[in-house]
């Protein structure tokens, strides 16, 4: 089955060095040294005037019907569109995988954080595993949903149907005061990080 993976090195998509993994059945499986300017599709670091700086690939099919993969690359390639990684450090990797030709990861994707050791190479990558992610953009959904159709829709129905109760106004109010304030406060959080796109997918 043909599948993609992405790691980048840092968070999100914007001026991010990435290394796009290909696994194709028809063509071979490959390794690109890749560049994001934003949310557009990357491109080859030798298409933009840099260097191809991914060295001794190696793909193995495992017995479970997974593969595996391994490749290298400097800490400090020279490569303008490379990030210089700093060894023995904690910092994030962003992930973002499908299944088919390469394309549009959609929903999978995901940032982690890791340690790259100076001698060793680093654990390895299992797109699968949850722990240490936070998709803001999944958060800002659920946020937005539950406060239009929770606290929006009680605040409506008080000023509609319960007008006749004495306290419908603080019901009304309350409802919508809520789902005021959380939108203007998740809204203001979405427009920072689509601009800066520093700590969350």
């Amino acid at each position: 089955m043909d599948t993609f993976i992405a790691i980048g090195y840092g968070s999100g998509m914007n001026n991010i060095d990435m290394n796009i993994i290909e696994f194709d059945s028809s063509n071979g499986s490959k390794v690109y040294d890749s560049y994001s300017k934003g949310y557009t599709f990357p491109s080859e670091d030798i298409k933009l005037g840099g260097t191809n700086d991914i060295k001794n690939i190696n793909f193995k099919k495992l017995e479970n019907g997974q593969s595996e993969i391994s490749f290298e690359r400097a800490f400090f390639t020279g490569d303008t569109f490379d990030k210089e990684l700093n060894p023995n450090t904690l910092m994030n990797v962003s992930l973002a995988w499908g299944k088919g030709k390469l394309s549009y990861h959609g929903a999978n994707k995901k940032i982690v954080q890791m340690i790259i050791p100076e001698n060793d190479p680093p654990s390895p990558i299992d797109p699968s595993d949850d722990t240490g992610s936070f998709d803001f953009w999944q958060f800002h959904g659920i946020i937005m949903t539950t406060l239009w159709s929770g606290f929006a829709f009680v605040g409506y129905l008080f000023s509609r149907f319960f007008k006749h109760l004495s306290w419908w106004i603080w019901m009304h109010h309350l409802g919508s005061g809520v789902t005021a304030l959380f939108s203007i406060g998740v809204l203001s959080v979405a427009l920072r990080l689509s601009k800066k796109n520093d700590k969350f997918i």
